[in-house]
């Protein structure tokens, strides 16, 4: 993935959720796949976005 397609994607997530940490359903949504199928290529580590576990976070 190119630096710039990054840096733009990130930038469009940031302005339109107020920050580049999304929920996994969140990002799943926006690139079209369904919750389960993102989980499962995390697991596999072959989901194309960047991602980091970390504590629940309140609604």
């Amino acid at each position: 993935m190119s630096t710039k397609i990054l840096e733009s994607s990130l930038a469009t997530l940031s302005s339109r959720y107020g920050g580049t940490l999304l929920r996994l359903s969140l990002a799943a949504q926006e690139i079209g796949i369904q919750l389960r199928t993102a989980h499962n290529q995390i697991s596999k580590g072959v989901l194309l976005i960047p991602n980091i576990r970390c504590a629940k976070l309140h609604p």
